[in-house]
């Protein structure tokens, strides 16, 4: 498993779909922005994954499926970015 893609939210709507605030976990934290969290987070979602309708029994998922960080309610993410304009 290279990445995952988690965090999906949006919409379907009738001429196409639009996925909001994707989150891409990959083998080295970081590498896909602050809420790449590398194996760890691999590790995590799967630890609390739940398949359903829209998971396929043919994709790859890791053998070792720890839960690495506990969930917490009403969450957010602050990241501190710089402007990519001048002000």
């Amino acid at each position: 498993l290279r990445t995952s893609r988690c965090d999906l939210q949006g919409g379907i709507y009738s001429d196409g779909a639009i996925i909001t605030d994707p989150v891409i976990i990959s083998r080295s934290a970081g590498t896909y922005g602050p809420t790449d969290l590398g194996p760890d987070g691999i590790l995590n979602f799967f630890g609390h994954h739940v398949c359903n309708k829209f998971c396929h029994s043919t994709w790859t998922k890791p053998r070792d499926t720890r839960r690495m960080y506990a969930p917490k309610a009403s969450t957010s993410m602050v990241v501190t970015t710089q402007h990519s304009r001048p002000q």
